[in-house]
């Protein structure tokens, strides 16, 4: 699933980032979610991060910082329980702050389960 954010400078809130992750999508896996995002382009970006919330969770657990990510564009989000619903988070940090961030979805799942 995916969501579409403003790209910040937009207004409001967003105008102290230099960019956003944009349009973001998941891909469940076994244990795990692939991560891809959008590169607005912005050369004031330093980098992204995520943090992740499972349908188990009452808060965000903490913002992790997704290495060579001034370059790439995708990360994964490792040991996470199959069959749990997974909302994840994804900005982009800048010297001006960090982002709104873009909001997917996913439930990772064991090869040859079925969905539901």
């Amino acid at each position: 699933a995916e969501r579409r954010l403003g790209d910040a400078g937009a207004a409001g809130a967003h105008r102290r980032s230099a960019g956003s992750a944009g349009r973001a999508g998941a891909q469940a896996g076994d244990g795990s979610v692939s991560l891809g995002w959008h590169d607005p382009g912005n050369s004031g970006i330093t980098g992204y991060e995520y943090r992740v919330r499972s349908a188990n969770d009452a808060d965000w657990r903490s913002w992790r910082f997704i290495n060579y990510s001034t370059y790439l564009t995708t990360s994964h989000v490792l040991t996470l329980t199959n069959d749990l619903p997974y909302q994840i988070q994804i900005r982009a940090q800048s010297s001006a702050g960090a982002s709104e961030p873009s909001e997917v979805s996913a439930t990772p799942r064991a090869p040859g389960s079925a969905g539901k």
